[in-house]
C-alpha cells in the first residue's frame, strides 16, 4: 500500500499556497494600552452586572385558557400527518409534525417503501417555502393587483371562449408530476373541451433513457434501478447518489449493500467512470477519469469482452464496431467483474451523455442479464409520466409558429426563466398568458394574470411512486393565500366557467381526489382515513410490462456522437443545492455547501488543475464562456479529479424575478442547454483579467498530518492479521483486550448512572448527501448568514460535512466525515468558559445554558474539532413574517453574542424521558430517541443511543474493530465514534495514509 497525505484543498496541497496559511497567527497581534489591573477591574464589574440583571425578575403576566380547546390538539404536545413530497415525477412519503396547528418538521415515513422514515435536503426543505414570505400574495390582472378569483376566472374563461371560437387552440404547460389525479384531470379536461391541449415544459428534459427504451424495449419510460439488488455498479458519469430524483431512494439501497455489521459480511462494488467529480464518483471504489470522448470507445471494448461469453446478435456486435477500443486493459477487467457478478450487476449512464453511450450500456445490461422482473432494471419499477417530453415542447413550438394558439396557461412552469431564446420569443408573441405560481417569478412577470396557488402543505393531492405504491397529500395548515387554492382547485373552477356541466358533483379538487380513488379502487371512507393515517396505499398489482428487446433498434443507434478531445467541452447539470432553480428562493438551500466543492450561494466554471494551467486561470478568476451566440461570465473553479479539456457548472443560478434571496445570486447557465436538452456542449474560454470572491465553507483549515480519518480495503479488513488503522501518538497503556491504547490522564473518571448518549457516524455507508445539514438546521432554528458571512467562516451549521482527499491531484480518493460536537468528557471547551455557560451534564451532553453565555468566545478557540458557531450579528431580526411560524417552539432562538453548537438534540431525548416517565419507566429504549441528523439520513450511517445500556446499537457498534476517535490524542474522550472507512478494491489501490 503507498503513502499519501490527507489534504482538503489544493491551497493545502501547496499548489497556491498563501502567508496565511505558513502560520497561525499571520500578523503579529498589537499591544493593548489597557493593563492587566484595569481588565480585570472591568471584568469584575461587567460580571456584577449580569449577576444583577440576572436576578430581576420579569414582571408576572396571566395566562387564560381557552373555554373550548380545539379537538385534538394538547398545548405542547406534537401531532403527526403523513403527506407527500415530489421531486418532479419522483414521489416520496413524509410525516409532517405539527405544533399548534403549524407544520414545523419534516421526516421522512417510515411505512414508505421509498423513504423508509429517511429523507433529503429538497424535503426538508421543502417546509421553508410554506412560510417564504416572497410567496404572492394578491391576484394581478393586468395592472390591477386586488383582483378577485372569480374576477379573474371569469375574464380568463372569456378569453378562451373568443380565442377558440377563432379555431385557435389552448396549452396548458405542467411540470413533471407523479399524480396520477392530476394526469387524469388534464385528460378529462382535454376530453370535454377539444381546443385544449398539454404540454410537459420543465426547466430542462431529459428523455434519451425514455426514447431508448422505447426503440428497443417498447417501454416509452424511464426504469429505476433497484441497487438493492446490485453487486457490481459501473457509472458512466451517472450520479444516482447526487442529483438523481430517486436519490435518496438510491442511497438507501447502496448503504444497505455497504454495511459491515461483521468482518464477513459482504459489501456491493460501485465503480465510476467519469469527466466529471460527482457525488457518486466521490463513493466510488473505483474511480477511472476519462474524457467524454472515450466513454463510447470504453463500453463497446467492455461489450466485446463480455460478447466472447455471453454472444450477442450480430447486428449489434457489427455496429459497435465504429467505435475503437479505449481504455482496452481496465476494459477488460470491469467486463470480467461485470461477468462475475452476472445479473446482479448494472451499467448506468448519466441522463447528459449522447444516446449512442446509452445504448452500449442498454447492450451491456440485457447481455448480463439485469433487465427484467426481479433484476436490477425491473420494468415494474418506472419513473412516472417519464414519457418523452421533447415532441411536445416542439408541438408547441410549431403552433405558435403557425398562429394556432390562442392563450397559455403556465402551472407550476417558468420558461421565461429556463427556455432557449426562440421559445421565449415564440411565447412572447401570445397575448394571453397566465401564471398559476407560488412565486412572483419571471415568467408570472411576463403574464397578463398571475394567479398565487395553494402550496402542496395546503392543497390536496396524490403522488405514486416507481414501485407502484400511492400516497395521499393531505393538508397540514389552511392557505396562507385565504380564498385561493391549488392549480387543479383552479382548473377545476375555470371548467366550471367555461361549461357549468363539466365536472358533476364536483366543487374542489378533494372531492374529484376522492371521487376517482372511490370509482378505481374502492375505497371506503374508514378505509381512506386509514391510508391517510398510514401514508401509503399499494394497490391491486399492475400490469407489468412486457419487453421485447429489438437488437436492429439498438444497433441502429451505435453512431459516433461526435465529441472531441480537441477544444473545450462544457456541460450545465443540476445544481446539488437548488437543482434547477425551483429552490433558489430558499436560503437553506443556498448555504448548503456543494458536496464537493464546498461552495455556497454561487455557481462556477469548474476544471481540472491541468486545464486551468492551460488556460492560465485559477480559482476566483473570472472567464467568458462562449457557446453559438451565448456569452456566460463565470468565475473558475479549479477542481481536483477532473478530466482535463472539460468544464462543469450548474444550473438553477442567475434568477432575476421570484424572491428576495435569489436576487444577484450566480449566472443562468441554461443558454448552454440545446433544445431543453442536458449535453455537452463545445465552447472557447477567454480570461478576463478580474476575480469573483466566492465563500466556501473549507478553505480556512490545515490538518497537520493529524489521524483525522481511517481508510482500510475489505480485502485487508477481512484478513487474518486485520486492518492496520494509523495509530495516533500519546502515552497510554492497552485496553483489557488490546484492542486499542486507553490515554494517561490526570481527571477523575465520573461514573454515568442513568443515562449516557453518545454516537456512532459510519464513513462507509455515508455518502455526503446533505440531508443531516439542512435536518438539523430546520429542528434547532439555526440561521442562515449569507454569503459575505460564510467568507468570513461564520456559517452557523452545527453539523458540517467535511470532504477529504487522498492521493494525487489527478486521481484522488474522497472521503466524507460528518463533523458536529462530540460531547467530551473531558471538554476542553468546559474548563475556559469564564461564566460557566457549557457545562457537562450528568447524562454525558455537553450542554450550553444561552442566558449565562457573554459571548467571549474561549470555548471556540479552546475547541479542536471547530464545532462551535458565535452569532457575530442577530440574523434572526431581519426575518419577515410568517417565517417566526416555522421556528421551533422547543427550542431556544439564539441572539447575537451568543455562542452555540450540538446539543445530541437535547429537546427530543427530553421529550423521550417524558414519555418513558408518564409509561413508569426510569430508562429509554433503545431507538427512542432519533436526533434529526440520523432521521434523516438516507444512507443510515449516523446512530445514537445510550452507551450505558450494553443492548443499544450505539454501543455494540462503539465496540467495533473499525472505531476510532478523532484526535484520540488529546485525551478529551469524545462521545462520538467513526467507524473506518471501506473501500471494496484491491489495497494497492488505496493510499495509506501517513502523518507529517
Amino acid at each position: 500500500m503507498n503513502t499519501a497525505h490527507l489534504w482538503q484543498s489544493l491551497e493545502e496541497l501547496g499548489a497556491e499556497r498563501t502567508r496565511e496559511h505558513e502560520d497561525e497567527f499571520p500578523e503579529p497581534l498589537p499591544e493593548s494600552e489597557l493593563s492587566r489591573r484595569q481588565f480585570l477591574k472591568l471584568f469584575s464589574a461587567s460580571t456584577a452586572l449580569a449577576a444583577i440583571a440576572a436576578g430581576c425578575r420579569r414582571p408576572d403576566h396571566k395566562l387564560v385558557p381557552a373555554v373550548s380547546a380545539p379537538e385534538y390538539q394538547v398545548p405542547g404536545l406534537p401531532l403527526f400527518y403523513t403527506t407527500a413530497f415530489s421531486h418532479k415525477n419522483a414521489a416520496y412519503g413524509l410525516v409532517v409534525k405539527c405544533r399548534e396547528g403549524r407544520p414545523i418538521k419534516i421526516e421522512g415515513n417510515e411505512r414508505h417503501p421509498i423513504s423508509g422514515g429517511a429523507s433529503n435536503a429538497y424535503a426538508q426543505a421543502f417546509l421553508y417555502t410554506l412560510y417564504d414570505p416572497d410567496r404572492i400574495r394578491r391576484i394581478r390582472m393586468g395592472r390591477q393587483l386586488q383582483t378577485p378569483l372569480s374576477t379573474a376566472l371569469a375574464e380568463l374563461a372569456s378569453r378562451i371562449r373568443e380565442v377558440t371560437q377563432q379555431g385557435r387552440v389552448v396549452y396548458i404547460c405542467v411540470d413533471e408530476h407523479a399524480s396520477p389525479t392530476y394526469d387524469a384531470l388534464l385528460r378529462q379536461m382535454q376530453e370535454r373541451f377539444p381546443w385544449l391541449r398539454v404540454a410537459f415544459l420543465p426547466n430542462f428534459v431529459s428523455d434519451t433513457v425514455a426514447e431508448l427504451n422505447a426503440d428497443v424495449l417498447s417501454l416509452p419510460a424511464e426504469i429505476v434501478p433497484h441497487l438493492g439488488r446490485a453487486e457490481y455498479i459501473l457509472t458512466i458519469e451517472a450520479d444516482p447518489l447526487g442529483v438523481d430524483r430517486y436519490a435518496l431512494w438510491h442511497t438507501r439501497m447502496f448503504a444497505e449493500g455497504r454495511r459491515l455489521r461483521t468482518r464477513q459480511d459482504r459489501m456491493n462494488r460501485l465503480v465510476a467512470v467519469e469527466a466529471l467529480m460527482t457525488l457518486t464518483g466521490t463513493n466510488a471504489d473505483t474511480r477511472i477519469r476519462m474524457h467524454p470522448a472515450a466513454f463510447e470507445g470504453f463500453l463497446a471494448a467492455i461489450l466485446r469482452e463480455i460478447a466472447r461469453s455471453r454472444p450477442l446478435p450480430p447486428s449489434i456486435m457489427q455496429a459497435a464496431e465504429v467505435f475503437p477500443d479505449a481504455y482496452s486493459e481496465k476494459a477488460v477487467t470491469i467486463a470480467q467483474e461485470l461477468l462475475a457478478a452476472g445479473e446482479r450487476s448494472v451499467v448506468l449512464v448519466g441522463p447528459h451523455l449522447p444516446k449512442s453511450v446509452h445504448a452500449l450500456a442498454l447492450a451491456i445490461n440485457w447481455s448480463l442479464g439485469a433487465v427484467g422482473e426481479g433484476k436490477v432494471l425491473d420494468p415494474a419499477w418506472v419513473l412516472p409520466y417519464s414519457h418523452p417530453k421533447a415532441p411536445e415542447i416542439a408541438r408547441l413550438r410549431e403552433d405558435i409558429r403557425n398562429d394556432r394558439v390562442g392563450a397559455i396557461l403556465f402551472a407550476h412552469v417558468n420558461p421565461f426563466y429556463s427556455a432557449d431564446w426562440e421559445l421565449r420569443q415564440l411565447l412572447s408573441r401570445l397575448p394571453w398568458r397566465v401564471s398559476l405560481s407560488l412565486y412572483h417569478d419571471e415568467t408570472a412577470t411576463e403574464s397578463w394574470i398571475h394567479i398565487p396557488v395553494a402550496h402542496p402543505l395546503e392543497s390536496w393531492g396524490d403522488a405514486v411512486s416507481a414501485d407502484g405504491s400511492l400516497t395521499i397529500q393531505q393538508p397540514l395548515i389552511e392557505p396562507l393565500n385565504e380564498g385561493i387554492g391549488s392549480v387543479q382547485d383552479i382548473l377545476i373552477q375555470l371548467s366550471k366557467q367555461l361549461d357549468p356541466e363539466s365536472f358533476p358533483g364536483v366543487q374542489s379538487y378533494r372531492d374529484f381526489l376522492r371521487q376517482r380513488w372511490q370509482q378505481l379502487y374502492g375505497i371506503t371512507d374508514t378505509q381512506w382515513e386509514q391510508i391517510l393515517r398510514e401514508g401509503v396505499y399499494t394497490p391491486p398489482r399492475r400490469e407489468r410490462a412486457e419487453l421485447r428487446f429489438n437488437a436492429d433498434a439498438l444497433a441502429s443507434l451505435l453512431k459516433p456522437s461526435g465529441l472531441s478531445r480537441q477544444g473545450l467541452l462544457a456541460v450545465a447539470l443540476p445544481s446539488y443545492a437548488l437543482y434547477d432553480g425551483s429552490f433558489a428562493n430558499c436560503p437553506w438551500l443556498q448555504e448548503l455547501p456543494d458536496p464537493i466543492t464546498k461552495l455556497t450561494w454561487d455557481n462556477v466554471a469548474a476544471m481540472s488543475p491541468g486545464t486551468a494551467y492551460r488556460l492560465g486561470v485559477k480559482t476566483e478568476d473570472l472567464v467568458q464562456i462562449s457557446f453559438d451566440d451565448t456569452v456566460l461570465t463565470l468565475p473558475v473553479w479549479v477542481q481536483p479529479g477532473m478530466a482535463d479539456g472539460v468544464i462543469l457548472t450548474q444550473l438553477g443560478y442567475g434568477r432575476t424575478q421570484g424572491g428576495e434571496v435569489l436576487k444577484g445570486v450566480g449566472q443562468n447557465t441554461y443558454p448552454l442547454l440545446r433544445n431543453h436538452r442536458l449535453s455537452y456542449v463545445p465552447v472557447t474560454l477567454r480570461p478576463l483579467g478580474q476575480v469573483y470572491p466566492l465563500a466556501t465553507t473549507q478553505r480556512y483549515a490545515r490538518l497537520y498530518g493529524r489521524p483525522i480519518l481511517q481508510v482500510t480495503t475489505l480485502e485487508q479488513y477481512q484478513s487474518p492479521e486485520g486492518p492496520r488503522f494509523q495509530e495516533p501518538e500519546f502515552p497510554g497503556y492497552p485496553s483489557p483486550e488490546g484492542r486499542y491504547r486507553i490515554p494517561l490522564t490526570i481527571v477523575p473518571p465520573y461514573e454515568y448512572k442513568g443515562h449516557r448518549w453518545g454516537m456512532v457516524v459510519d464513513l462507509t455507508t455515508c455518502t455526503g448527501c446533505g440531508a443531516c445539514v439542512i435536518a438539523c438546521q430546520a429542528e434547532n432554528n439555526i440561521p442562515t448568514v449569507g454569503k459575505e458571512q460564510v467568507r468570513r467562516g461564520r456559517e452557523m451549521h452545527w453539523i458540517r460535512i467535511d470532504r477529504y482527499y487522498l492521493g494525487s491531484v489527478d486521481e484522488p480518493r474522497v472521503v466524507h466525515q460528518p463533523m458536529l460536537c462530540q460531547h467530551c468528557e473531558n471538554a476542553p471547551c468546559e474548563n475556559v468558559c469564564p461564566v460557566a455557560a457549557t457545562t457537562h451534564s450528568p447524562e454525558g451532553l455537553n450542554e450550553m445554558t444561552y442566558n449565562r453565555c457573554v459571548g467571549t468566545r474561549y470555548c471556540l478557540n479552546n475547541c479542536p474539532y471547530k464545532v462551535r458557531r458565535f452569532n457575530f450579528l442577530n440574523y434572526h431580526t431581519d426575518e419577515r413574517a410568517p417565517l417566526e411560524m416555522l421556528f421551533n417552539p422547543d427550542v431556544t432562538v439564539r441572539m447575537r453574542g451568543v455562542m452555540e453548537k450540538c446539543t445530541f438534540c437535547v429537546q427530543r431525548i427530553n421529550e423521550a424521558k417524558y414519555h418513558a416517565k408518564d409509561e413508569g419507566r426510569e430508562r429509554v429504549r433503545d431507538g427512542e430517541v432519533l436526533t434529526a441528523c440520523q432521521q434523516a439520513c438516507p444512507a443510515g450511517a449516523i446512530i445514537f443511543g445510550d452507551m450505558n445500556d450494553p443492548s443499544s446499537r450505539v454501543a455494540r457498534l462503539r465496540q467495533s474493530d473499525r472505531g476510532y476517535h478523532v484526535l484520540e490524542e488529546l485525551n478529551v474522550r469524545p462521545s462520538v465514534t467513526y467507524l473506518a472507512k471501506v473501500w471494496n478494491t484491491h489495497t494497492e489501490e488505496v493510499p495509506q495514509l501517513r502523518t507529517a
